[in-house]
């Protein structure tokens, strides 16, 4: 039989939840604290996928990740300058490979930021082939949906706990 203590928050579930407000209030900090530290929601490997695809397919998956994302879609800031100068070069016709990104970055003084050449050089080598980018925005879209909802109860929980207003007037 265990006997370690059982926390606040079990006994409170064995009993079928909450009974007070105040036992919802200690559940909900509980929970926050539990969260502070944690990195937001976010796939660093989707990421490099969709990067990659963009490195072996240009003319296919450029399209795809200028429609479905946006700069934040990225969570990695890395991954965010990549993005950009995937689409510069896109936008510019240039040809689009290893060499020529690493150029495009060097040029802006971004290289080194954005991992340098070992960093690009693996990226080629992430996701089997282009086909998979549908995939992978779907999951940067995913990801970037739960960061702003993330956000949203972030800015809501502080609204909550500084204003002297009444509860009508924060949720209008």
């Amino acid at each position: 039989m265990d006997s370690a203590p059982k926390t606040a928050g079990a006994l409170i579930r064995e009993r079928g939840g909450p009974t007070t407000s105040q036992e919802l209030a200690s559940i909900a900090t509980v929970d926050m604290r539990a969260n502070l530290g944690r990195l937001p929601p976010h796939s660093l490997e989707a990421e490099q996928g969709a990067l990659s695809c963009c490195l072996l397919d240009p003319n296919e998956a450029i399209p795809a990740l200028m429609e479905k994302t946006v700069q934040e879609s990225f969570y990695d800031l890395r991954h965010q300058t990549l993005r950009k100068s995937l689409i510069e070069m896109f936008d510019e016709r240039g040809s689009i490979d290893l060499i020529t990104i690493q150029q495009h970055l060097k040029d802006r003084g971004q290289l080194e930021a954005t991992g340098g050449l070992a960093y690009l050089s693996g990226l080629m080598e992430v996701a089997p082939s282009a086909h998979n980018m549908p995939e992978y925005l779907r999951v940067l879209r995913e990801k970037l949906l739960l960061r702003k909802l993330g956000a949203l109860c972030a800015t809501t929980m502080s609204a909550i706990w500084s204003t002297e207003d009444a509860p009508d007037d924060l949720i209008n």
